[in-house]
């Protein structure tokens, strides 16, 4: 029998790749190997900036704008602007602002902590999805999709 002479190319790799290798930092593969102590201190910082964000809207936001939507009419620009400059609404949504900054913060590094079992992992793709792709109508469903997956696999505990 003959065989055919392969014809595929050898690839060879782009010289730009170069600088995006390298030495991956050591990431632990087992569950006794990860710090469960780490990710419970990742999660009480997020929790604490979702909580710092709500609070300011709740107790700082709402009310200045419910105080200026009660006093013109959101259609005059030149009097909502009167009005924001009154109420400080400028200094308070950048207030905001910083505060959601650091809850996305909170939320990148609370990815980057390796998860210890399937429960983190879920919450982890939980809070991508309601903190990063809830309004992204392009890639909602995509993250709500492995959400789902891993809820499932929570549900029939992969990791014993």
């Amino acid at each position: 029998m003959h065989r055919a002479k392969d014809r595929t190319p050898e690839l060879q790799p782009h010289p730009d790749l170069e600088q995006f290798t390298g030495t991956p930092s050591p990431v632990p593969t087992r569950p006794h190997q990860i710090d469960r102590g780490l990710w419970q201190v990742m999660i009480a910082r997020y929790r604490a900036a979702v909580l710092a964000y709500v609070t300011f809207l709740e107790q700082c936001y709402r009310p200045v704008v419910r105080a200026i939507e009660q006093e013109c009419d959101p259609d005059i620009p030149e009097v909502r602007s009167a009005l924001n400059d009154k109420y400080g609404l400028t200094e308070v949504e950048e207030t905001g602002n910083d505060l959601l900054v650091d809850q996305l913060e909170q939320v990148r590094t609370l990815v980057g902590t390796p998860a210890p079992d399937w429960a983190a992992v879920a919450l982890k793709l939980e809070i991508l999805h309601k903190d990063v792709f809830s309004d992204d109508e392009d890639h909602a469903e995509l993250i709500a999709e492995l959400v789902a997956d891993a809820r499932q696999l929570k549900r029939i505990n992969l990791d014993k």
